[in-house]
């Protein structure tokens, strides 16, 4: 497969084509790929995701991809590196952008196709991409590009939320639920605030959703996984009582009889023995 390497921070192409001319590839750089018009698929990550007018993508380093055309495309990309989003104007707010990068970056939906889902939005995107594009042809305009680009994550940020809240988004849940059984022994990352953040919502709206999702709501789902194994650990014997709180995150085994003993009415040793 091949790779596209770029040592520039930024830089901006505007071009049509009738037919696909680059092999499967992925970058050292990240790409924001707008469709100005034309239709086809676009083959993301071993995936087929039909593009037309107005939809957006975004590419990390990791990403794999290329067209099919079926009718003749605008492509307009907007790619840039790292460095291009860690070294902010000095207009912009520091926190807000450190928010919005992340989002950019980080969120599970740029993986699985277009960005924008609003009708509205992709009119706006269109025009906020046709200004760049203007903007790119003129001297010393990186400071208005850079005042774009925000307005630009702005967008896609209102329409993840959109993407998140939708029928669709059994994806997600999936995503959240792997995250917790990944990290099921790490305390500090189940959190709501935590969790909230990686997936881009408020704590409130989090909890709601999830019990809505999975029937349970995050504590008591976090705990009863955590209780299941640590419950299998104790009938093994294979572990002390101490190794396995300090494995779980307890502050000590004290901790753990605790836990045990809030979930079950049982102590470690009748809980590890149900049937005795």
């Amino acid at each position: 497969m091949k790779r596209y390497k770029q040592f520039d921070d930024l830089i901006i192409d505007d071009f049509e084509l009738s037919s696909w001319n680059h092999p499967l590839h992925n970058h050292n750089h990240y790409e924001i790929i707008f469709i100005a018009h034309g239709i086809g698929l676009h083959i993301l990550n071993g995936q087929k995701v039909a593009y037309g007018q107005g939809d957006l993508f975004l590419l990390g380093p990791s990403d794999k991809h290329e067209f099919m055309i079926d009718e003749k495309t605008r492509f307009i990309y907007f790619k840039f590196t790292k460095r291009y989003i860690n070294d902010p104007s000095p207009l912009t707010i520091p926190a807000t952008w450190k928010s919005l990068s992340e989002i950019l970056i980080k969120h599970p939906a740029r993986k699985r196709g277009s960005l924008i889902k609003l009708d509205t939005d992709k009119k706006q995107t269109s025009r906020l991409m046709e200004l760049i594009i203007v903007e790119s042809l003129k001297p010393n305009s990186g400071q208005v590009i850079y005042q774009l680009f925000i307005a630009l994550a702005l967008i896609i940020k209102r329409n993840l939320k959109e993407d998140f809240y939708s029928s669709t988004s059994k994806p997600i849940t999936e995503e959240i639920l792997e995250y917790i059984d990944q990290n099921i022994r790490d305390p500090a990352k189940l959190t709501i605030q935590h969790l909230s953040a990686c997936f881009h919502l408020s704590p409130n709206y989090l909890g709601i959703w999830f019990k809505k999702q999975v029937g349970s709501s995050l504590r008591e789902y976090i705990g009863e996984f955590r209780l299941k194994l640590i419950l299998r650990l104790l009938e093994k014997q294979q572990l002390s009582n101490k190794q396995i709180a300090a494995e779980f995150g307890f502050v000590d085994e004290s901790h753990l009889y605790k836990f045990v003993k809030t979930k079950t009415g049982k102590n470690l040793k009748e809980a590890a023995n149900p049937s005795k």
